[in-house]
Parts: C-alpha cells; sequence; structure tokens
C-alpha cells in the first residue's frame, strides 16, 4: 500500500488494518540532513542513518518481535513482521492461526505430535509442557523433542528424534503428527520439494509446510518424505531412512505463510523518524512487542549501543489491535517533540522529552479534529520546533493540513494556526521533511500567533491537555 495510491483518489483506502512499514518515495540527501528543521519520517530501511547504526537497530527490534511472548493466561506464542498468522505452543501441540482482520475470515490449525515408531509398528507419545527461550520453543514428547524458531519469514519446526526404536519393529523411521481444523490440506511437489498446502474451500492457498530435511548426529543427510494417512485421523507421516544412521536424528521442516498474488504485506518495521541520536519507531500492528496493543517506541543510541527510553501508548487501556488499532501509523520527532498519529481514533499525541521528569517523554497533548478535518485524522504527522503538522484523508475530498502551535490560547496550549486542503504531492512532500512549501504559505508560522481563517474559529482549543 502506498502513499500515491493512498492519496491519488484512486482505489479505495484502507484504514485500520494492521499495515506495517508503508512504502514512500525515497527520502532525499537534502532531507536527510535537515536535522532539527524537520521530522523525516520514512521506514527503517531508508532511515537517515549510518548504516551501522540502522542494521543494530534493525537487529534489536526484529530481536523484540521475533522472541516468544508469554501472553495472558501463560501462553505461549509467535508472531513475525508483517504476518497476519501466529502460533502458539500448548502441551496438547502446536496451534497456528489467521489473526481476526477486518473483512478477512479467521482460520486455525492444530498439529500434535502423537505416534513415533517405524512403518510397521508405532507407539502413541505423551506431552510435557512447551519451554520458550528468546525466539525459540521446547516442547518434549518421550523420546522427540520438537523445538520451533521463529525467524523473519518462516517458524522453523525441527523434530529431534533421540532414541532409535526397538529392535524388532521393521521398516523406515516415521513420525506420525494429527493436524485439526477446518483448512484443506493437499500434499503438493515443487521445484523445492514435497509439501502441505493448507486452504479454505474454493480459495487459493493459507498455509504451507514444506522444506523437509533429515540428518542424523554426524552431520548425514537421510532420504525423507512425508504422505498423508486420513485414517483413523488425519495425519502427516513424515518418512525417515535410517539405516546406518546415528542417533539422535533431526528432521526439520517449516511453516510458510502463503501471500495472497496482489501482495498484502511489507516485511519491515513501521514508520520511523530519526532526530540525532534518538529513533521513533512506530508500531500500529503491535508487530514488536507482540502483546496486541498498538505502541511506538522511541530508542535513543549511547556507546553505540540502542536502548529504549519508552514505549509509548494511547493510554486509553485499549484491548487490543485485532480489531485495527491504528496508534503508531504514522510518526514524527524532533529534538524534545513527538508525534504519533492514530487515524482510526482520529488523534495526534504528543510527547516532551522533559515532561514529568528528565527523558521520561511524558504525554502533553491530544490534537484531535475540527469538523472540516475530520476523517482519519492523523494518518500524516510531522513536527518541526514547536510545531505539529497534522494531515487526515476524506476520501474524494482529498486532504487537509491543520498546524497546531504551542502557547495559542494561554500557557501551554495547543491550537490550530491554520487549515488548508492540500494535495496529495503535499502531504508527501511533509511526510519526507519537507516543509518549506508551508513556510511560503503561511503568515506568522512558527511564532505561536494563531492566523486568521477557518482553522483558527472554534478550533483552535481542540486538544487535549495530559
Amino acid at each position: 500500500m502506498s502513499w500515491s495510491r493512498v492519496f491519488s483518489g484512486r482505489g479505495p483506502v484502507v484504514v485500520g488494518l494492521v499495515i506495517v512499514g508503508l512504502a514512500i518515495a525515497p527520502t532525499t540527501a537534502a532531507s536527510a540532513e535537515r536535522g532539527p528543521q524537520g521530522s523525516v519520517t520514512t521506514d527503517l530501511a531508508e532511515a537517515s542513518l549510518s548504516e551501522s547504526a540502522r542494521q543494530d537497530l534493525e537487529r534489536l527490534l526484529t530481536d523484540w518481535a521475533l522472541s516468544i511472548k508469554r501472553r495472558d493466561g501463560g501462553r505461549l506464542v509467535a508472531r513475525r513482521p508483517g504476518d497476519f498468522t501466529e502460533a502458539e505452543f500448548r502441551q496438547r501441540g502446536l496451534l497456528i492461526r489467521r489473526k481476526p482482520r477486518r473483512r478477512a475470515p479467521t482460520w486455525q490449525l492444530v498439529q500434535r505430535i502423537v505416534a513415533f515408531g517405524r512403518a510397521e509398528t508405532t507407539r502413541e507419545l505423551t506431552a510435557g509442557e512447551p519451554r520458550a527461550l528468546g525466539d525459540r520453543v521446547e516442547h518434549e514428547h518421550g523420546p522427540i523433542v520438537a523445538r520451533y524458531v521463529n525467524r523473519r519469514e518462516q517458524l522453523e519446526q525441527q523434530l529431534i528424534v533421540r532414541e532409535s526404536p526397538p529392535d524388532e519393529w521393521v521398516g523406515p523411521l516415521v513420525v506420525d503428527l494429527s493436524l485439526e481444523g477446518e483448512l484443506i490440506i493437499s500434499l503438493v511437489e515443487d521445484r523445492h520439494g514435497e509439501a502441505l498446502e493448507l486452504r479454505r474451500s474454493g480459495k487459493p492457498a493459507d498455509l504451507r509446510h514444506g522444506g523437509l530435511t533429515a540428518e542424523d548426529a554426524k552431520g548425514r543427510a537421510l532420504r525423507a518424505s512425508m504422505t498423508l494417512v486420513e485414517d483413523p485421523e488425519r495425519r502427516l507421516r513424515l518418512v525417515v531412512d535410517d539405516r546406518g544412521a546415528a542417533f539422535p536424528i533431526t528432521i526439520g521442516s517449516t511453516w510458510t505463510e502463503v501471500l495472497p498474488v496482489r501482495g498484502e504485506r511489507d516485511r519491515g518495521f513501521g514508520p520511523t523518524s530519526v532526530s540525532g541520536d534518538t529513533v521513533l519507531v512506530g508500531d500500529s500492528g503491535a508487530t514488536i512487542a507482540g502483546d496486541d496493543v498498538a505502541a511506538a517506541y522511541l530508542l535513543g543510541r549511547e556507546g553505540g549501543r540502542w536502548r529504549l527510553l519508552r514505549k509509548l501508548s494511547d493510554g486509553e487501556g485499549e484491548a487490543g489491535c485485532e480489531s485495527g488499532c491504528t496508534f503508531g501509523f504514522n510518526v514524527a520527532l524532533d529534538g524534545d517533540l513527538a508525534v504519533v498519529g492514530d487515524p482510526r481514533q482520529e488523534l495526534a499525541h504528543v510527547y516532551s522529552r522533559d515532561h514529568g521528569g528528565p527523558d521520561r517523554w511524558g504525554a502533553i497533548a491530544r490534537l484531535a479534529p475540527s469538523a472540516r478535518t475530520h476523517g482519519h485524522f492523523g494518518i500524516v504527522v510531522a513536527v518541526r520546533g514547536g510545531d505539529v503538522a497534522v494531515a487526515n484523508w476524506d476520501g474524494s475530498r482529498g486532504s487537509v493540513l491543520t498546524v497546531f502551535s504551542r502557547h495559542v490560547g494561554g500557557p501551554e496550549q495547543w491550537g490550530a494556526v491554520r487549515e488548508q486542503r492540500v494535495s496529495g504531492h503535499r502531504v508527501r512532500q511533509l511526510r519526507a521533511g519537507d516543509w518549506s512549501w508551508i513556510d511560503r504559505q503561511t503568515t506568522g508560522w512558527g511564532r505561536g500567533r494563531a492566523s486568521s481563517g477557518p482553522g483558527r474559529r472554534g478550533h483552535a482549543g481542540r486538544s487535549t491537555e495530559r
């Protein structure tokens, strides 16, 4: 989803979905060098940081996003940036589900490791409690340890068979996995080898299980295959030729979400704004912390290392993002001011570095729309000095830009000093840090004086002080 599409008036405007890493025009060298003159909002890959600083920050955010989270009730949950599926690790097995989204059906699949042995003889297995460490989970099933590793592109599954079945059992090594859920399962083969494809009735594939490998304790590759068994229950049987193999044997495979042909996500993190050694990253999709709460993260770099300064949230105690939270959909940072847009709630939240104490980044205002600017207010935000610019999007009517200044109508009061209808091109310029076109058209802008016109009347006090 690109801003050029959003602001061109062509096609539907999608707001309220879990959208991560929006595509925008590349940041120019001039805007990257602007520094404290105006915030530059981009994605992390294009942030105006040195290559090493950007890589360190991306590595930190990736580690946060991929770590296994213990959720309410002690549930262990894994997510990946940009994916619409999540994995939950239960004693009974691995549960993979499509998270609820607007206008998109949900589904779930439960995989249980139920038996192991040889082709002619197997025995049932019992499961212990799964254990999490960082981005991985281990789950004991008697002679088999299931290990899951949450990677950026997929969920890796390793079944470590620690001992050989009894000598009197005949045939190759087999491990049976039960598959429970409403998805239709088919066995396919392509250039990557055998794989399972899982789909809803009449729909393209939603989930893929493939990349099957097997090796013994000496690192020798073993021949492995998979087959579907429908009686007495739907099972996936993994078959390994273990003749002459040294135990333990590791059987590897991957679970991957299948994207629609048109593409539906970006693998990057959310919108990013840089000011000096401080970075603000929006996370409206709740992928970084994985706790279903939309947020934004302020990080500082000291001595070559990034540290979390503060996690910002809307402060309203909203239960989660699965209904389309958008706090952090767009962010802006300049010096001691940070702004976080929330177009679903039609608010722009303003934070100050030392409000509430040194480096506390306390909330100082919530900027709300006037009747004229109603409609996804906060879809683009920007900040320069003591001034905040907020754009809305109102379908075919386009965008209205509102500029707010501090100390309008009273000490510490935020008020609108200008409203003007603008093109999508102007909004994209603003998002990239180019304020020059506002300067040319705004009298007294940036000095805390309210201008005359529709933006002033009945609107200057439309902010909630914190």
